[in-house]
């Protein structure tokens, strides 16, 4: 039976806190742009992206997928 260093553990708690927040910070990159894509006509700022309302709404479904995605790796031990 093995055991792991503290400089593996260590690393290995690094891994896993920084992929927990690659994960969250692309499931929120998705649900941010949810404006942009349902309500482009809405803000005045915004009026040159409806002709691609489309594209910004795969954004928005991709977004979301692949942030939640992330979030259901199992975990190697």
């Amino acid at each position: 039976m093995s055991t792991n260093s503290f400089f593996a553990k260590f690393l290995r708690f690094i891994g896993i806190l920084l992929m927990g927040l690659t994960g969250g910070f692309t499931l929120l990159g998705g649900i941010g742009t949810t404006c942009a894509a349902l309500f482009p006509t809405k803000y005045r700022s915004m009026t040159a992206l409806a002709s691609f309302q489309w594209l910004y709404i795969l954004f928005v479904i991709a977004g979301i997928a692949i942030g939640l995605g992330e979030f259901g790796q199992p975990l190697n031990s």
